[in-house]
């Protein structure tokens, strides 16, 4: 999480030096989405973490591949929450 930088940082510099235009457009995009692609590693590890603590899945949970989609598309599905969240 530390990799992050706030776009509030991006937008400070951009005010600062009277940023405009479409370079400075571009930056503030590609801070938000390497913001959310690094939060996305980050709870993609934490299942990953997860996964393993658990061990070999018991009888009761289910095959093995539903175990590790349900760890794949659990952060992914948790962004898109949070987008349609956010947007409303």
């Amino acid at each position: 999480v530390m990799v992050t930088r706030s776009p509030a940082t991006a937008i400070a510099v951009l005010k600062e030096v009277d940023g405009r235009g479409p370079f400075c457009s571009l930056t503030l995009n590609v801070v938000i989405l390497k913001d959310m692609f690094v939060i996305i590693l980050y709870a993609l590890n934490m299942e990953g973490i997860k996964f393993v603590e658990k061990g070999i899945a018991g009888p009761d949970d289910g095959p093995m591949y539903f175990l590790v989609l349900k760890a794949i598309l659990h952060p992914f599905f948790a962004v898109v929450c949070s987008m349609i969240l956010g947007a409303a």
